[in-house]
Formats: structure tokens, sequence, C-alpha cells
């Protein structure tokens, strides 16, 4: 086989030109993630403010008003929750503590962590490491 130095030439532009555009959509594809990742990072930032405020009042006895900040929590990550769901897990459990205290166990069957808690809770057992 052989080729002419314009099918060459041609064939690298073509390729050239190709690359370009591979290079173009990358660079589409990563600033379209991160403003979603700097929208996530704040909401993220926020729902832990809200995390460490409701762990505060947790700790002062005040557990109906640490709720409402696991709920802000909660609902700050919700967009993002196919990207979070460790953060979520956690938020979701802290609000299952703060109802055991209160009396008001209200979750779901695959919430393990927090059924975990309410079976330390009414067997008296401490909450494993």
């Amino acid at each position: 086989m052989s080729c002419n130095k314009e099918e060459v030439v041609q064939g690298r532009v073509v390729h050239v030109v190709e690359e370009t555009k591979q290079q173009q959509q990358q660079q589409q594809q990563q600033q379209a993630a991160s403003e979603v990742s700097e929208e996530e990072a704040r909401a993220l930032e926020d729902a832990q403010r809200e995390k460490e405020a409701g762990n505060e009042l947790y700790g002062l006895g005040r557990t109906l008003e640490a709720v409402d900040h696991y709920d802000k929590a909660v609902e700050l990550l919700a967009p993002f929750a196919e990207h979070k769901k460790a953060e979520l897990a956690v938020y979701y459990s802290n609000r299952a503590a703060c109802h055991l205290v209160l009396s008001k166990c209200v979750f779901g069957p695959n919430w393990r962590c927090a059924l975990t808690r309410s079976a330390c809770a009414a067997t008296r057992r401490a909450w494993p490491t």
C-alpha cells in the first residue's frame, strides 16, 4: 500500500481536528463537573455546619432542636444524594438517635445504623465502634 504525501497530510489534519474536538468536549465536561462539584462542596460544607450544630445541641440535651439541624443537613444534601450517601447516612443516623431519645422511633427497615442504635438502646449495650 502506498499513499501519496497529500493523503498523509490530510489524514494528519483530520486526526488533529478530531483530537482537538475531543479535547474541547473533555474541557466542557470538566467545567460542567467542576460547577456541580462547587455547588456540592458548598452544600456539603453547609450540611456539615448543620450537623455540628445538631451535635452540639444533642450534647447539651436540646434534642428536639438538634433534630431540626439534622433535618436541614439532609435537606441540603438531598439533591446530591447519589454522590453523598455516606454523609446522608450519618445525618439520618444522628437524627434517629435523637428520635430514640425523644421516643419517636421513626425510621425505615433499611436504616441499619438506626436500627442498631435502637437495639443497643433497648438492651442498654454500648454502641459498637
